[in-house]
């Protein structure tokens, strides 16, 4: 009898003790996901290398971080269609997704249901002109010299020569190198000093 309530209380104390002591931890695996993840980016970084120039588009995964120098352009649920913007000449356009960052150097010119039409302001000459959405930063190098009730006109002061002068609003920051030299109504007239 005491043999038989010996083994039964041996076996219900390693039953109890086998649920109370923690299992052995396993080494750390990745996931397959994981490992997707790791080769898709590993993947896209070769990608965007070996195509980085104006206007190449590639399809990545819609949690995956839009690199620098590139805009989404289109969208699935899964996907985004990103698009690089480095290399972009003066005056090249591209219709971008709503609801990120507009890249340096670029102007908001138009907008239509979900996108946004942009203008690449860099490398204008002294005087040029465009017409721009007047809800943004503006580019440097552009001073406001118009205005409706949704745009702006903007001319280039790029490539200036000592002694240019402009009219441009008033209710804007004077640019490094100008100073005012006039004032009419709603303009002022800058200088450009050098």
């Amino acid at each position: 009898m005491l043999k038989k309530s010996m083994a039964s209380s041996l076996g219900l104390f390693l039953v109890v003790l086998s649920i109370t002591l923690p299992a052995q931890a396993a080494e750390p695996t990745l996931s397959n996901s994981s490992e997707q993840n790791i080769l898709s980016y590993a993947s896209l970084k070769h990608s965007l290398s070996a195509s980085s120039s104006y206007g190449a588009k590639m399809w990545i995964k819609n949690n995956q971080l839009v690199p620098q120098g590139w805009v989404i352009t289109d969208s699935t649920s899964t996907q985004f269609e990103i698009t690089c913007v480095i290399g972009a000449t003066y005056r090249s356009t591209l219709w971008i997704k709503y609801n990120q960052q507009i890249p340096d150097g670029w102007a908001v010119i138009d907008g239509s249901g979900t996108s946004l039409q942009m203008i690449y302001t860099q490398g204008a000459g002294y005087g040029d002109k465009l017409w721009v959405r007047n809800n943004q930063i503006m580019p440097q190098g552009w001073v406001i010299t118009d205005s409706t009730t949704d745009k702006f006109e903007i001319t280039s002061i790029q490539r200036a020569q000592k002694g240019a002068k402009l009219w441009i609003r008033y209710n804007q920051q004077i640019p490094a190198g100008w100073v005012v030299t006039d004032r009419f109504n709603t303009k002022i007239q800058i200088t450009f000093m050098g």
